[in-house]
């Protein structure tokens, strides 16, 4: 699992986000791949499309 924390320093950076529709995991692409691998993040990626056709909002 991967805690997710809303630190009051990136507020601005997830005003931004939700402004511009970009969940955190895709801001976080780059760094997620360097510490988890491409296969987990492709794998993250096919979850978060299932998840977006469900009623459960992963913002």
């Amino acid at each position: 699992a991967i805690n997710y924390h809303r630190w009051t320093v990136c507020k601005a950076a997830v005003l931004l986000g939700e402004k511009e529709n970009l969940p955190v995991y895709k801001f976080l692409r780059e760094p997620l791949i360097r510490k988890f691998g491409k296969g987990w993040y492709a794998e993250l990626e096919v979850v978060a499309k299932e998840l977006e056709k469900t009623s459960w909002n992963c913002k």
